[in-house]
């Protein structure tokens, strides 16, 4: 999906543009549904006098859409019946002209949203205004004048209003926050770039300062995390795929070949038991660990630069080689029961991959850069168990472990226990927040769970018949939800049914294995894909209330707001009449 999904993509001329609005607009007002990122209106007054409160009610609209979540271009539709499914002629069409609509925006709202007016007609012949808001707005847009007709106050001086699904709301605090939050990472981006362009204009491209060091050394991976930083922003500025990979190998020696000089394979314990402890304690602290930190932390940065998608590949491959390479430390077990005070757990380096990648699946969904987070979700590993005997393979995204023991106390949650045990000291400034790494956090985990309710749960024949033909992988996932609440979940819920409504098919950038996507969405209309999701979200919700009562005794009660509760309605009303047929 992409970060901003639109009803146009790669059109160019104005002409173009009309002829899709056109096609789409018509196309939404004859199915008559519900729309977050479209407004039907019968009709709309902008003159002044009795008809205020009309237009003040339609500054509110446009300041809800302009700041609504997702960042996405939106529509306002005059003259649409959505009873009736059909246009009425608007016929005061001429009080729409795109300067007088301007000057009023600009008298109630600042900064003054990007809309533009256009005059239409329709099939039937039928005047009708099309209002189209732009995606890129700059958020927070505020009220800067009371809004006030006869009737009551539409608006104060300095609220923030926004749209979420199809209610407006006034913004609080985490929205806001939300919204200043993308203009400090473009800010904090610009900066990195305008600060490269110095470099080069300052010093030439061959004589950038050394704390961006030319040519990776080691140093890089047991460092500052600054100088490595500073290394990942010239080489995603400069395309440098080479020096990338010279990193990439350098950080193979110590996440990989360092183990070596341990035997770790064997069952010889001639040598010194405690010398051995030691050395593996030594490799784990100064090698691995230091490594891990630096790789993640540049599949960070490249994520966060949008470096090409093509590098994150060969980060994971060393990601999981060196979780497949954790598998062959049996002397670990011997370890972990004859010194337990002093030896590291059998499974500790391959769960510390796993936060790693966990990790870098999480930022992708922070950012909406699915491009990156492909790679990571449709790649398999087999269980990591205590015999290393299992032949089923599971997205190593999952959880990929059966068996293991000693891992941290995940009682309040699996992503609670990543946050503490790792991703908090390691990765935590790319967050920010443990709140905010919460909330990417459980969006992926809503991505995972509708990976796996498509193939476990949805019955669709085309997806069995895959299923069948890899009767070696697992595709059930236990999400992180049975003492979490879904609200961190909305937002992620209402994109897709953006989508959804929009385009006929999710990413295959959200997909564990995409050809299950195709399958299940392939020969779908709007609706079809609609109920899809409210089948998804009504299994989500019933499932959560079953496990905590399960886990804590008690259920969680949770109603889907914004119009989604409508959407697991439907699609429960058209499973009964299926059955019932």
């Amino acid at each position: 999906m992409p970060e901003a999904a639109s009803v146009i993509e790669e059109v160019v001329t104005l002409s173009d543009r009309l002829a899709l609005y056109r096609e789409e607009v018509e196309k939404v007002v004859s199915l008559g549904v519900e729309n977050p990122q479209f407004e039907f209106k019968r009709s709309v007054s902008l003159k002044k006098g009795d008809s205020l409160a009309d237009r003040l009610d339609f500054v509110k609209l446009i300041h809800g859409m302009a700041n609504a979540f997702p960042p996405q271009e939106r529509f306002i539709v005059i003259g649409a019946d959505q009873e009736a499914k059909e246009f009425k002629a608007v016929t005061n069409s001429d009080e729409f002209d795109p300067a007088k609509v301007q000057q009023i925006l600009a008298k109630y709202l600042d900064p003054v949203p990007a809309v533009e007016v256009f005059r239409l007609t329709a099939h039937n012949q039928a005047p009708y205004v099309l209002v189209v808001l732009s995606p890129e707005q700059s958020r927070p847009i505020m009220a800067c004048a009371e809004g006030r007709s006869s009737a009551k106050v539409h608006f104060e001086f300095g609220d923030v209003w926004m749209k979420q699904g199809t209610a407006l709301v006034r913004a609080r605090k985490g929205d806001i926050d939300k919204m200043y939050e993308k203009r400090i990472d473009e800010e904090a981006e610009n900066r990195a770039r305008r600060r490269f362009q110095h470099y080069q204009e300052e010093f030439g491209a061959g004589h950038l300062p050394q704390a961006a060091t030319r040519t990776p050394d080691r140093s890089l991976l047991v460092g500052s995390k600054e100088k490595l930083r500073l290394f990942a922003e010239e080489v995603i500025a400069d395309g440098s795929l080479v020096r990338l990979k010279m990193l990439i190998e350098m950080a193979r020696e110590k996440l990989v070949d360092s183990w070596d000089s341990i035997a770790f394979r064997g069952t010889d314990y001639s040598n010194d038991w405690n010398k051995w402890i030691a050395d593996v304690r030594a490799v784990y602290k100064d090698q691995f660990t230091p490594a891990l930190d630096s790789i993640v932390l540049l599949a960070l940065e490249v994520i966060k630069f949008e470096g090409p998608e093509a590098w994150m590949p060969p980060i994971l491959e060393l990601l999981v080689e060196s979780f497949e390479l954790a598998r062959t430390f049996q002397r670990l077990k011997d370890a972990e029961r004859l010194d337990p005070e002093n030896s590291i757990l059998f499974g500790q380096p391959a769960y510390d991959v796993y936060v790693g990648i966990r990790t870098v699946a999480s930022y992708a969904m922070l950012r909406r850069r699915f491009p990156y987070l492909g790679p990571i979700l449709q790649r398999f590993v087999r269980y990591f168990t205590y015999d290393d005997r299992a032949e089923i393979y599971t997205p190593i995204v999952f959880w990929p472990f059966s068996g293991i023991d000693g891992f941290p106390d995940m009682r309040q949650g699996r992503n609670q226990a990543l946050w503490n045990a790792r991703i908090q000291s390691s990765w935590g400034d790319y967050f920010r927040s443990k709140e905010r790494f919460l909330g990417c956090a459980y969006e992926l985990e809503f991505a995972l769970e509708f990976n796996s309710f498509i193939f476990e749960t949805l019955q669709d024949p085309a997806v069995k018949q895959l299923v069948n033909s890899m009767p070696e992988k697992h595709f059930r996932y236990l999400p992180d939800f049975w003492n979490s609440s879904l609200g961190s979940v909305v937002h992620i819920a209402n994109e897709l049914l953006h989508h959804l409504m929009n385009n006929p098919h999710l990413s295959s950038d959200l997909a564990v294995d995409p050809r299950a996507f195709e399958a299940v969405f392939k020969g779908k209309d709007a609706n079809g894909r609609r109920l899809l999701l409210g089948q998804f979200l009504g299994h989500l919700r019933s499932w959560q209330t079953q496990v905590s009562i399960q886990e804590r005794g008690m259920p969680i009660f949770f109603m889907w707001p914004n119009g989604l509760d409508q959407v697991e309605k439907d699609a429960t009303n058209a499973s009964r009449a299926k059955r019932s047929s």
